[in-house]
This record gives C-alpha cells, structure tokens and sequence, in this order.
C-alpha cells in the first residue's frame, strides 16, 4: 500500500459502536488507523461524507463495473480543482479517465 490513513470519521451509528461490535475496531487495529466518530444530529460536519456518498452512489449507478467507478472518484477533480488524491497524496493518480494532454 502506498500511503495510508490515519484517521477515519463516520457518524456516531450502532454499527461502529465499539461496546457492541467488535469487528469495526478490530479492523481499525488491523489496518492502523484511529476511529473518529461525530454525531448525527450535527448534520454540518457530515456535509463532505455525504456528498462524496452521492457521488460514489452516482457513479456506481452509470456504471457497468462499479469498481471502475470506484476507482476513478479519487482522480475526479472537486469544487476546488483539485482531486482527492491530488490533496491527499499531492499528486495525480493514473487511471483509465481520459486527461487532456496540458494536465499531465
């Protein structure tokens, strides 16, 4: 694996509830990564996790092979101009989407 994440944040829902499952944390042990949970009822910090929800959904409905889909998100530039990977990793990522010959 290239990079790693160090945190991930999802709402405060009873399946990441480390009391009562214990497959979540032993999957945030065995990939290396801490928990952060926000409530559901502060709908504003959830605003980015749902849009890129939608997209993700979006994309997996036009598309034959979700997976593609799913693997082209990170490459697909935000409201900003850049891509997730573009923030994350600070570089473009290859895939199978067509770039314009002045972005590469």
């Amino acid at each position: 694996m290239e990079s790693q994440m160090l945190s991930v944040q999802t709402t405060a829902g009873s399946q990441f509830d480390p009391v009562k499952t214990i497959e979540f944390k032993d999957f945030a042990k065995s990939y290396d990564f801490t928990h952060i949970s926000s409530s559901s009822k502060f709908s504003q910090s959830n605003g980015l996790i749902e849009s890129a929800v939608k997209t993700a959904k979006a994309r997996i409905k036009k598309s034959r092979e979700s997976y593609h889909a799913l693997m082209a998100y990170p490459a697909t530039p935000l409201e900003n101009g850049f891509s997730p990977s573009e923030l994350f990793m600070g570089r473009r990522i290859n895939t199978t989407l067509p770039v314009a010959k002045i972005q590469l």
